[in-house]
């Protein structure tokens, strides 16, 4: 999930426009990274937190290296970043996390925000089978990027029907790089290489501490 946040603080009289980009990040790889920087860029942000979850509903039976670790390695991807932070919202809880109740503690830290929540084109898909989807449409706008030209349609078709109900949503446009999550574990355990994948940093980490070599 993302979220974008538009802050109005009265104090110094400017909107903040806040990026938050969540998920399992097992582990987090050149695609999230480069596609938060097109974010920033496109939506005009001020700055991106990532929020890595606990233990996201839809892969309760999915195994995945600690949440420590993931996080440590959402850090070690956004150093450099000036305007990227990671947050420990999801993790420090003990339970299963809902985007709803996530936009809830969001909205109530930022109580003059305009929340967007940036799906990948899948989740999408599925969004409006979601635990609380009749408060996340009224909290935030749900937007995604379509995979390829021939997603499109599907995606925009939706689209009618999300808000048909009601639901305020935007499609937006941006390159998706080729990878994800699932297919660099296998490549892990292949011993095939995913230098070109990963951030440096997250790379000699996984490599070093011999993550993903095996299941877990």
């Amino acid at each position: 999930m993302y979220l974008v946040i538009k802050y109005y603080n009265k104090k110094r009289g400017i909107i903040l426009r806040i990026g938050i980009c969540g998920g399992s990040f097992n582990p987090i790889h050149n695609g999230h990274i480069n596609l938060a920087m097109q974010l920033l860029r496109q939506l005009n942000l001020d700055k991106v937190i990532f929020i890595p979850a606990n233990i996201p509903p839809h892969k309760q039976n999915y195994t995945m290296v600690d949440r420590e670790i993931r996080y440590k390695l959402c850090c070690l991807a956004c150093e450099g970043f000036d305007k990227f932070e990671v947050s420990d919202m999801e993790i420090k809880t003990n339970s299963t996390n809902y985007t709803v109740d996530t936009l809830k503690e969001i909205s109530y830290i930022y109580k003059d925000s305009e929340l967007f929540l940036l799906l990948g084109s899948d989740m999408f898909k599925k969004v409006g089978f979601w635990r609380g989807f009749d408060e996340i449409k009224k909290m935030a706008v749900l937007c995604t990027v379509p995979r390829n030209y021939y997603e499109l349609e599907e995606i925009l078709n939706l689209e009618k029907s999300l808000k048909e109900c009601g639901t305020k949503t935007n499609i937006c446009k941006s390159n998706i790089f080729p990878t994800s999550s699932t297919e660099i574990r296998e490549k892990i355990k292949k011993g095939e290489s995913v230098e070109k994948l990963l951030p440096v940093k997250v790379y000699n980490f996984i490599m070093n501490n011999g993550l993903y070599r095996c299941d877990f």
